[in-house]
């Protein structure tokens, strides 16, 4: 959770870099292409000498490439060196058919990945959308000055998990897993109805306290749902014999990255459906009025469903030991009868 709070510093400053990359191509393709690092932008001279392509479209292609490079980096150490620990335990091999039936037919499992699956389908939908409020609504249709803000916005909401990554286990020692995470799915649904006065184009520095709160909400639930599923683990062990942590991480693995797929499908369509039309500088107020209902409505939505879908989740600290308790007996007995 540390790493992945210290990505969110540079994450929402990506569109500002695009901008400015692309504007220093654009530079470059009118002035002199004689500098040492002319070789770097010469393929791109053409397209940026063409006003109707906007910097941001120059500025992507570069900074692609820059993540792309990134992310092999840091992702290949971890496929690399990573190692299972070499005591493992031999079980009966299940199928992935049935194995992943077995799977769905935990009722705590399913509770949280369609807790989850709203709580993304949500926030990700108002974190592109605060960008397009930030841009045509906090700035008035500067991109440059919209990207800004939004850099701020989301460095702040990453400086807020960082912190809270600290801050919820001690909370969760003294009041329970599941009370946190639905208070703080809570408090980040109420701040975010408020959002219609937070996002302020007089005062844009008020996003800030957007930021903060749903920093801390989402911290607690992308901190816990790990935690989560080594209870529903737990659990499934106690009532089928048998430990799954792979299926379990790759079921709700497809269920995150299917309500990621969702966004990145309707996505069009709810821009379309406000009134926003692609390549636009302006936004009319009323494409501006429903972007700010839709923004304050639809993720608090989300997390009120939520809510209530996590509210039913029935696994309990108390539950919880009693269980751990009948598999440790269990594996007590079996070790007695194998000796």
């Amino acid at each position: 959770m540390i790493f992945a709070s210290a990505a969110t510093f540079i994450i929402p400053w990506l569109y500002k870099i695009c901008i400015s990359l692309g504007e220093f191509i654009r530079e470059f393709a009118l002035g002199d292409h004689s500098a040492w690092y002319g070789f770097i932008f010469n393929p791109l001279v053409n397209m940026a000498s063409n006003e109707d392509v906007a910097v941001e479209v120059l500025g992507i292609r570069y900074v692609a490439w820059g993540l792309a490079i990134a992310i092999a980096i840091t992702a290949l150490p971890a496929s690399l060196f990573t190692r299972e620990k070499v005591n493992v335990s031999s079980q009966e091999k299940i199928n992935l058919i049935r194995s992943g039936k077995l799977v769905m037919e935990n009722r705590s499992f399913r509770t949280l990945c369609l807790m989850i699956f709203f709580v993304i389908s949500g926030m990700f939908f108002m974190g592109v959308l605060v960008t397009y409020a930030n841009i045509f609504y906090i700035a008035g249709g500067d991109k440059s000055g919209g990207a800004t803000w939004n850099g701020f916005y989301g460095t702040t909401s990453g400086i807020i998990s960082l912190g809270a990554t600290f801050l919820i286990p001690v909370l969760v020692r003294r009041f329970d897993k599941k009370k946190v995470l639905l208070s703080g799915l809570g408090i980040a649904a109420a701040t975010i109805l408020s959002s219609w006065f937070l996002l302020n184009p007089s005062l844009p520095a008020l996003q800030l306290l957007l930021a903060m709160v749903i920093g801390f909400g989402m911290s607690a639930c992308w901190l816990l749902n790990g935690a989560f599923i080594a209870d529903i683990c737990d659990e499934d062990e106690y009532l089928n014999g048998y430990r799954r942590e792979g299926i379990f991480s790759a079921f709700y693995g497809f269920v995150v990255k299917m309500a990621f797929t969702g966004i990145a499908f309707t996505l069009g369509y709810v821009l379309s459906f406000i009134g926003y039309e692609a390549g636009s500088a302006q936004m009319t107020p009323e494409t501006l009025t429903r972007l700010r209902l839709f923004i304050a409505l639809f993720p608090s939505s989300c997390l009120i469903a939520a809510i209530i879908t996590f509210s039913r989740y029935q696994l309990s600290r108390e539950r919880l030991y009693e269980i751990q308790a009948a598999i440790r007996a269990r594996k007590a007995a079996t070790n007695e009868t194998s000796l």
